[in-house]
């Protein structure tokens, strides 16, 4: 059975979700606890170690425009009711060029960026601390992850076991 790149980097995303959600569950809102997130630490440099990139995404824009399509958090986040209004206005989107109401256009893009923005914005923080923040790229070359959790000590947490080893390279010699 042959296994494809993309399985490979799912299967490594789901091991590094698993693994820090369980180990992040220790963390309190305002403290950080290395000694609790070192299975998640092993688990991350074992990545590191078989050539895994890790990018680091903080806006959710980003986010939904870098991951693999066909993720579950995009269904999730397209049932919410709260997506409704970003249907609503593309539906104003299509009157509007089938009247050539040319002026409303760019406002009403400006507006449905600004609304994803803002409802994925809300929704990914609860979706990362629930299942993690590691996601797949489209370009299977790196693993996204998303660091705007709602929690200032995951978030530190986080970001600083996955720029450590970037420190330490750039250290003086």
């Amino acid at each position: 059975m042959e296994i494809s790149i993309q399985q490979l980097v799912a299967s490594y995303c789901q091991e590094l979700n698993d693994s820090w959600v369980q180990h992040a569950a220790q963390l309190t809102r305002n403290e950080v606890n290395y000694d609790a997130l070192k299975p998640f630490i092993e688990k991350f440099r074992e990545a590191e170690q078989d050539g895994y990139e890790f990018e680091l995404i903080y806006c959710p824009l980003q986010l939904i425009n870098k991951v693999l399509p066909g993720g579950a958090f995009e269904s999730q986040l397209m049932q919410l009711d709260s997506w409704e209004d970003i249907n609503v206005i593309n539906r104003m989107k299509e009157e509007s060029q089938k009247n050539k109401w040319v002026p409303i256009d760019a406002p009403l893009d400006r507006l449905r960026i600004e609304k994803i923005k803002f409802i994925a914005g809300q929704f990914l923080q609860d979706y990362v601390m629930k299942n993690g923040a590691f996601f797949i790229a489209q370009n299977l070359s790196s693993i996204l992850v998303f660091c705007m959790m709602g929690s200032i000590a995951h978030e530190i947490a986080l970001i600083s076991i996955l720029q450590s080893k970037n420190v330490e390279n750039e250290k003086p010699i």
